[in-house]
């Protein structure tokens, strides 16, 4: 009866953490890509700086 019992808590705990994964994967994501564009801009904007200052 114990294996049972925790082979049932076990496939419940499995499947919770799947989807909250999936969300935690796409809010990540999302982070990723806001921090990758605002580092782009930066890096854009001294090249910018770099090229114009140099004519």
């Amino acid at each position: 009866l114990k294996k049972v019992f925790s082979k049932a808590k076990a496939g419940r705990n499995e499947q919770i953490p799947e989807s909250l994964s999936e969300n935690d994967d796409e809010e990540a994501r999302k982070g990723w890509f806001k921090a990758m564009k605002s580092i782009a801009k930066f890096i854009a904007k001294e090249k910018l700086k770099e090229h114009l200052g140099k004519k």
